[in-house]
């Protein structure tokens, strides 16, 4: 399956670009650097292990037209006419190195989303036929989503031929599960907007994958509990699809 630059979730258009299995994302250094260190040869820890499971695979970086690129896995191979949902996790979506008129914009955007109700957002929806047309875009609507209609985004991923698919929920459940066990142990680093990556293909696979890495800091041997609120919350978001639509 190819992909094109406007297969693209969220607030990345114009840097990305799909090459087979590979995707080259141009990105902050500050996420490059998250990356060699997730990766890097001299870890052993389990925690580490497991969160490389849930990331894209890593491949390196290259230089593209004046900027560095990192070479990322590419997580729709192998879905066929993938439909896609990027979900931004944690109701502080800044760190202590940005400026004070950046902390105050976030804070301003945030109260007006479903950031600030439920701890997330959806900042790209690509919903796709069987024939791979694209039948919805939604690319950082934020007003348009409450906390009441959410779930109705959720629910176009889910379903075919009419019908929203009820063990496509339930691997996503938990998938997504799997990320907030993780958070649940970790206390080394804390993470700020990053995503829940949702992948569903008309071949009736699906993945949940964690993205976006560019704004890490230490935990300080604490939960990072705008993380966790954050991915429970999706959860019930998806418990209530399941509740709604399926019997």
């Amino acid at each position: 399956m190819e992909q094109s630059s406007t297969d693209q979730a969220g607030g990345h258009a114009g840097v990305m670009i799909f090459e087979g299995d590979k995707l080259l994302k141009r990105c902050k250094e500050s996420e490059i650097n998250f990356y060699r260190w997730l990766y890097s040869p001299e870890h052993d820890d389990p925690m580490i292990m497991e969160l490389r499971q849930m990331a894209p695979r890593f491949y390196g970086t290259q230089e593209r037209e004046g900027g560095t690129y990192v070479v990322l896995e590419n997580l729709l191979l192998g879905y066929e006419h993938a439909s896609f949902m990027d979900c931004k996790i944690g109701k502080i979506t800044w760190t202590p190195h940005h400026s004070e008129k950046t902390i105050r914009n976030q804070q301003i955007k945030n109260q007006s989303t479903t950031t600030g109700t439920l701890g997330y957002r959806i900042t790209g929806l690509i919903v796709k036929d069987e024939h791979g047309n694209k039948v919805e875009t939604l690319v950082k609507a934020f007003n348009e989503i409450n906390e009441e209609n959410i779930h109705q985004q959720f629910a176009k991923i889910v379903t075919r031929d009419g019908a929203v698919q009820r063990d496509l929920i339930d691997e996503l459940i938990g998938g997504t599960a799997r990320i907030l066990n993780w958070f649940r142990s970790n206390r080394s680093k804390h993470f700020r907007c990053t995503s829940a990556f949702y992948v569903v293909g008309k071949n009736g696979k699906c993945q949940v994958r964690y993205i976006d890495f560019a704004h890490i800091i230490d935990g300080n041997g604490e939960l990072d509990n705008n993380v966790i609120e954050g991915l429970e919350n999706i959860i019930a978001t998806w418990q209530r699809v399941r509740r709604e639509h399926c019997s």
